[in-house]
């Protein structure tokens, strides 16, 4: 017997497959995984990204609150009438404005719950510049704008609006300053003005409740930027030159009677009087056609009232004329007294006076017209002021 001790090493079979025998299947070894830093990174990356767009979307949506806010409360201030605006809507990337809905309200006493609307308007403004005091703005589009005309008493409510603003524009209780603008072009495109003339007493002609005036589209520039104005406009004057030159277009449409054309004309011609020289110049250019020069004859010739009122204001100047003309006569007598030695009698004649002739019939002439411009100029002055 054969004892393993003892058995030489060289005997024994080396270790490994038998030959001739199937190897047993071996699994290959698991890869390495790779870029685990990398995929932390990525969604590191991206949970930041969200967070800084989420507050980029917040950031952005109260800056159109603020842009909202700011157009009705510094509209409201300065016009001394509600203004209400639906939204405002900045692009993300800055560069162009949206505002949807603007309404202004009609001053107390008319009727028209809005005297100015706007569906929409453009506004070609950088962001940085929204900051800018004042705030500069290469282009506004009005689109389709519509204003209501409404004549109650004596007046349009164009021109109340005027008189009821504050000489100075004022500031909102939660800001610093008023908002003024320069705009370097503003265009109203499409404008619409409907004209309720209310009761006017024209002989010969029944006017109709209400006028619906499609106008041309009429375009401004360099607003803010004229003499006297180099710190730009208030809103209250932007609003007005705009409210003021769509009033007088409208002012002289072939629809209308010439008389309702002239009473409007003279409520244009107060209003346009109150603003700048620069303002008036640039309303006058702006209105198209033979309204622009209507417009632009009143501007040059501030006593157009006075030289010929039948002309201005039609039919409703009979009462005036008759008032006038009965106040010259009383004062073409008192001269006539002092040259034929008479006086004017209770009635209206005269009777001798006992005062010597002091004047030439030549001069009597001359003081007997200025008599009559004087009466009409301050009856005029007094149906103004009434």
């Amino acid at each position: 017997m054969t004892d393993p001790a003892n058995t030489p090493t060289s005997s024994i079979p080396p270790a490994g497959p038998t030959p001739g025998a199937t190897a047993a299947a071996v699994p290959p070894p698991e890869p390495r995984r790779k870029g685990g830093i990398g995929r932390i990174i990525k969604w590191t990356f991206l949970v930041l990204l969200l967070l800084v767009v989420g507050g980029g979307v917040i950031v952005w949506v109260n800056l159109n609150k603020i842009l909202k806010h700011t157009v009705e409360t510094q509209s409201t201030a300065q016009l001394n009438l509600k203004t209400e605006l639906d939204s405002a809507a900045l692009s993300i990337f800055g560069g162009e404005l949206n505002l949807s809905d603007l309404r202004i309200a009609s001053p107390q006493g008319f009727q028209a719950p809005q005297m100015f609307r706007l569906g929409k308007a453009d506004v070609n403004v950088k962001l940085g510049e929204l900051r800018g005091d004042p705030v500069r703005v290469h282009s506004i589009t009005l689109d389709k704008p519509k204003l209501v005309v409404e004549r109650v008493g004596n007046q349009f409510n164009f021109k109340r609006a005027m008189e009821l603003m504050p000489q100075q524009p004022q500031t909102p209780p939660d800001q610093s300053k008023p908002l003024k603008l320069i705009i370097d072009e503003l265009t109203i495109k499409d404008p619409t003005v409907v004209i309720r003339p209310g009761q006017i007493n024209i002989p010969g002609i029944k006017l109709l409740e209400e006028y619906t005036i499609t106008i041309p589209t009429m375009a401004m520039k360099s607003i803010g930027t004229g003499e006297g104005a180099q710190n730009g406009a208030a809103v209250k004057d932007v609003v007005m030159q705009v409210i003021t030159a769509m009033a007088a277009s409208a002012a002289n449409s072939d629809q209308l009677p010439d008389q309702l054309k002239n009473l409007i004309n003279v409520d244009v011609k107060q209003v346009v009087a109150g603003l700048t020289a620069e303002a008036q110049k640039r309303i006058a250019a702006a209105v198209p056609g033979e309204a622009g020069k209507v417009l632009s004859n009143l501007i040059a010739d501030p006593n157009a009232l006075v030289k010929d009122p039948g002309k201005v204001i039609g039919a409703e100047a009979g009462k005036l004329r008759d008032q006038a003309q009965q106040e010259a006569q009383r004062r073409v007598e008192g001269l006539i007294g002092n040259v034929t030695g008479t006086k004017p009698a209770p009635g209206g004649s005269t009777q001798p006076s006992t005062q010597p002739a002091t004047q030439p019939a030549d001069r009597v002439k001359q003081e007997a017209g200025k008599a009559v411009e004087k009466g009409l100029s301050d009856l005029l002055n007094r149906n103004k002021k009434k």
